[in-house]
């Protein structure tokens, strides 16, 4: 539909769609109106033509009594005056007479309303001849029954033509309300189908706006796909800055990636030659070293390893490596936990720190190396925020998903907000971190990064002991109990 009409701004579809939609109800209500002003033009004929007839049919049968008064009158007094009342009678006769003649459409009816008028013609001349006992005014005296019967019978016939007008009334409202009905029937669906279509039209610019900002704001940049919408030039408009909007993050994404490579290649070279100074200091080569001094060397030798560990986290997420390569080997994860536990050893003792290890003897046929960073990341994320002289868990599990291995430390709890962004690279939360060397904010991405590489989950959960938990799953394809074939 929008193929066929491109509308220039969004307040056109508006006044469109309210058109649209409106037409069929503004056909419907003027379609029911003109029928109800015709039926109500017809009711009000009929009732003012019942009204007619039935004083007609009423002035009639007295006017005829009277009529009959004073021609017998007449014919007994030879009164002139009865006469002239007759003949006021007679006249007063001829409006109602007409009305109800008006009304009739059998022909028998209208035969006898002529023969009503033929003898009332008759009996007119008949008095008018001045001889009050004259046979033929006596024969015409004597059909007033006959002429009752006549009348009766012309009233009968109006009020049944009064009665069938009446019933072609009541049909004609009938089907005025069943073409009112199948109008709406059809009417109604149209508007419907027509709400649908211009809510379709209104609402997929805002749901493709929507999906846009969202690949925006998780897709890597580099990887994202060019952002063009479609409908109301406002929607074209965002669209364009949106596109503008994703070549700038694209540029500054690389300018972050470059400065990254920059930074690490250049902080590399200077610790490298501090950590092999550290250890020739070590290793005593220079010269025997005092108690103090070799406290103070380990301090600097533990301080380079955390600043060494830092650098390879940066240079990990800035690497654009291949997940699907993977360096296969197999090893027993007990052994990786001891060997992590000697690394940290000297911070887990200035911390005053316990760890409790446990768990079944495991081997894993999977990229040690890294594992062993993400473990890494893990355990020493709990010494920097673990809470002084508290605990730290590092527990591993066979279940029917595979492997599960927990690092848990007590402390500071997580907080929801922080929970929601911990994973995302250079998020620091609002805890504060022990120790000289703040941390660069990207351990956990890169521990989440490896960990589905190797086709696990790395996730928070709420642990009834430990105040901070990090749980990872990883395929039981690749873990074995030690032992077993």
């Amino acid at each position: 539909m929008t193929r066929l009409w491109s509308p220039k701004a969004v307040w056109q579809i508006v006044v469109v769609a309210m058109a649209a939609v409106l037409t069929p109800q503004t056909l419907l209500l003027y379609h029911t109106t003109i029928v109800l002003q015709s039926l109500a033009i017809q009711s009000q004929v009929v009732t003012e033509n019942a009204i007619r007839i039935t004083q007609a049919t009423r002035n009639l049968s007295g006017y005829l009594t009277d009529l009959e008064r004073f021609a017998r009158q007449y014919q007994v007094l030879g009164d002139p005056a009865q006469k002239e009342l007759f003949d006021t009678a007679a006249e007063r006769l001829q409006a109602p007479l007409e009305e109800v003649i008006f009304f009739v459409r059998d022909p028998r009816q209208m035969e006898a309303a002529e023969q009503i008028s033929r003898h009332l013609t008759q009996l007119r001349l008949q008095i008018n001849a001045n001889n009050p006992q004259a046979p033929e005014l006596l024969e015409q005296l004597t059909s007033f029954t006959e002429l009752y019967a006549k009348l009766d019978f012309l009233t009968n016939g109006a009020r049944e033509q009064l009665r069938q007008d009446m019933l072609q009334q009541t049909a004609a409202t009938s089907e005025a309300r069943e073409k009112v009905i199948q109008t709406m029937l059809i009417l109604v669906p149209i508007t419907i189908l027509m709400i649908v279509a211009f809510t379709v039209i209104i609402v997929q610019p805002m749901r493709k706006l929507k999906e846009s900002i969202r690949r925006l704001g998780n897709e890597d940049p580099s990887e994202s796909t060019p952002i063009a919408l479609t409908g109301p030039s406002e929607f074209i408009r965002i669209g364009m800055q949106l596109e503008w909007l994703r070549r700038r993050l694209m540029e500054v994404n690389e300018q972050k990636h470059e400065f990254l490579r920059h930074v690490s290649h250049e902080l590399k070279t200077p610790l490298s030659s501090i950590r092999e100074g550290t250890e020739l200091l070590k290793e005593e080569v220079v010269g025997n070293l005092t108690r103090a001094q070799k406290e103070v060397l380990e301090l600097v030798d533990e301080n380079s390893r955390a600043l060494q560990h830092m650098i390879e986290n940066l240079l990990l997420i800035n690497r654009n490596d291949n997940p699907s390569v993977q360096l296969q080997e197999k090893f027993a994860l007990q052994r990786l936990v001891e060997e992590l536990l000697r690394y940290h050893s000297l911070s887990l003792a200035n911390h005053g720190m316990i760890v409790c290890i446990g768990g079944p003897p495991v081997k894993l046929v999977t990229d040690r190396r890294k594992l062993h960073t993400v473990l890494d990341n893990l355990l020493s994320n709990a010494v920097a925020y673990g809470a002084e002289k508290g605990h730290i868990w590092l527990e591993w599990r066979m279940s029917d998903e595979g492997l599960i291995i927990k690092v848990a430390n007590t402390g500071l709890p997580i907080s929801e907000t922080d929970k929601a962004m911990i994973f995302e690279p250079f998020y620091q939360g609002r805890r504060k971190r022990k120790g000289a060397v703040k941390g660069s904010g990207v351990g956990l991405a890169v521990a989440r990064q490896h960990i589905i590489s190797l086709g696990g989950t790395l996730d928070i959960i709420n642990d009834p002991v430990a105040n901070t938990c990090f749980r990872i799953q990883l395929p039981a394809i690749m873990t074995q109990l030690a032992g077993s074939a």
